[in-house]
C-alpha cells in the first residue's frame, strides 16, 4: 500500500497535485473512508464511493481540473 504522501503526481489516473485548501477537512474525509472500510469492509466502501461519484455527476462536479 502506498502512503498518501508518497503517491506521486498521478494516483490511479487522477491528478494529485491539486492544492489542498483545507487539509483538516480532507483528513476528516479520509478518516471517514477508513471508518467505512474498517466497519463495513471494502464492498461497503466501494458502494459509498460509487454513490459519492453519482452525486458528484448530478452536481456537475468532475474529477479533472
Amino acid at each position: 500500500m502506498v502512503a498518501r504522501e508518497q503517491a506521486g503526481p498521478i494516483l490511479n489516473g487522477i491528478p494529485s497535485q491539486i492544492p489542498d485548501v483545507d487539509p483538516d477537512e480532507t483528513g476528516e474525509w479520509l478518516d471517514s473512508l477508513d471508518g467505512v472500510i474498517d466497519g463495513g469492509g471494502r464492498r461497503r466502501a466501494r458502494y459509498v464511493m460509487r454513490k459519492l461519484l453519482e452525486r458528484a455527476r448530478e452536481r456537475q462536479v468532475g474529477s479533472r481540473r
